[in-house]
């Protein structure tokens, strides 16, 4: 039998090729705090609850997810301040399916979608509550 460590490193390596083989093209979404004060931030898909965050001022949080483990199923996020919250689908397949890298800016009036390589601009969007 081989020694713990042998044993952990083996099951390390299982773990990252499982996740590579059921997570193709992954995608990196990042949500920077633009706004004057923290914000909460809580996102949820119809799979699973990824918790609550609490990000200072010009911090950011970062979520990897699968596209096609979610399918058609969109990251929904509630955004928390002190005086209001607001709701917006942080990735939605037919709106972000060809973002690889979808960084965010999220202040109390709208979140953006940074420029990338197939959106030459930013794209601001209007709060869903």
């Amino acid at each position: 039998m081989a020694p713990p460590s042998e044993q952990y490193f083996l099951l390390v390596v299982i773990s990252l090729m499982f996740i590579m083989a059921t997570s193709i093209d992954p995608v990196y979404v990042r949500m920077m705090n633009f706004g004057q004060s923290k914000v909460w931030i809580h996102c949820k898909s119809k799979g699973g609850d990824l918790g609550l965050q609490v990000v200072e001022p010009t911090f950011y949080y970062d979520i990897l997810i699968a596209p096609k483990q979610l399918g058609n199923e969109p990251i929904y996020c509630t955004f928390g301040r002190e005086k209001t919250s607001h709701h917006f689908d942080i990735y939605k397949q037919d709106r972000d399916g060809a973002c690889k890298r979808c960084i965010w800016t999220i202040t109390e009036q709208k979140p953006c979608r940074l420029a990338n390589q197939h959106t030459p601009r930013d794209t601001c969007y209007k709060w869903d509550t």
